[in-house]
Order: structure tokens, then sequence, then C-alpha cells
């Protein structure tokens, strides 16, 4: 159960990284408008 906890948390902050990311690549333009 503990191992499972923690892959969970790990998880979790694997989804709040990928957000935060995905958050700041909408903020910056794309590489397409460069082209």
């Amino acid at each position: 159960m503990q191992v499972k906890h923690e892959n969970l948390r790990v998880w979790a902050e694997a989804m709040d990284l990928s957000e935060l990311v995905y958050a700041m690549s909408r903020e910056f333009p794309r590489r397409e408008d460069f082209g």
C-alpha cells in the first residue's frame, strides 16, 4: 500500500508539471507561428 501511495503521489506531481508546461506552451507562441 505504501508503494502504491508513493506512485500516486509521483503521478500527481507529474500531472501538475504537465499542466504547468501546457499552460506555458499556450502563453508563448508556437513554433508554427514563426514559419
